[in-house]
C-alpha cells in the first residue's frame, strides 16, 4: 500500500496524522490501541508520501492535521487502506479529498465524498445565502442529501464483506434514521395534542 498526498501547500514542514478510523465509538479498548498505532507524517513540498504493508483486510482510516502545528484546524480525508497506489488531492480545505488509485477508493470517492462534498457546498451556501432551489439549477438540500444516502447504500451493500470498511459509516447512518425517526414522532405528537 502507497499512499500519495498532493496540493498541501498550506502543511508545508508540518505534520499531519494517519489514524484508523474503523472503530465505533463504543469500542474504547480498540480506540486507545489505534491512537497507539497512529503514524505522523511531515509534508515537504506541498506533498507526503507513505508507505507500508498491512495483513488486514481494507479499513478506514482519516488523515488529519496535527493541532499543535497547524492552529487547531482539524479538517480531515478519510480513505480505505487497501493494497495498490491511493492517490488524495485536496481542492478546497472545507471539503474532503478526492481519494482514487484502488478500486474501494475509486467507489468511495464516487458514492460517498463526491456525495457529501455536493450537501456541504450547498449547506454553505445556504447560510451564507439562503435557500437555493432547483430551478436555479442547483440541488436543493433535501435533494442533495438523499442522493448522498442513496450512494452511501449502495457502498455498503457492494463491500459489507470488509466490515472495517463501512461499520463506521454504517452505524453513523443508522444514528440519523433513528433521530430523524424521533424528531418526525415528536412532531406528530405535538401536532396531536
Amino acid at each position: 500500500m502507497r499512499v500519495t498526498y498532493a496540493n498541501c501547500y498550506c502543511l508545508d514542514g508540518k505534520y499531519i496524522i494517519l489514524t484508523d478510523k474503523s472503530f465505533l465509538p463504543d469500542e474504547y479498548k480498540r480506540k486507545w490501541k489505534v491512537s497507539d498505532d497512529e503514524v505522523k507524517i511531515l509534508v515537504t513540498d506541498k506533498k507526503f508520501y507513505y508507505e507500508g504493508t498491512t495483513t488486514r483486510k481494507p479499513f478506514l482510516v482519516q488523515i488529519y492535521y496535527d493541532r499543535s502545528t497547524f492552529s487547531g484546524q482539524t479538517s480531515a480525508t478519510s480513505f480505505v487502506i487497501e493494497p495498490g497506489d491511493i492517490q488524495i488531492h485536496i481542492t478546497d480545505w472545507y471539503e474532503e479529498g478526492n481519494v482514487s488509485g484502488t478500486p474501494i477508493n475509486k467507489d468511495y470517492n464516487t458514492c460517498v465524498i463526491e456525495r457529501k462534498n455536493l450537501v456541504n457546498r450547498i449547506f454553505r451556501t445556504i447560510r451564507l445565502k439562503g435557500q437555493t432551489s432547483e430551478a436555479e439549477g442547483a440541488y436543493s438540500f433535501g435533494s442533495a442529501f438523499e442522493d448522498f444516502e442513496k450512494g452511501e447504500l449502495a457502498f455498503f451493500e457492494k463491500y459489507a464483506k470488509y466490515p472495517d470498511v463501512i461499520r463506521v459509516m454504517l452505524s453513523r447512518y443508522l444514528e440519523v434514521k433513528e433521530l430523524n425517526k424521533d424528531w418526525w414522532m415528536l412532531n406528530i405528537y405535538v401536532f396531536l395534542t
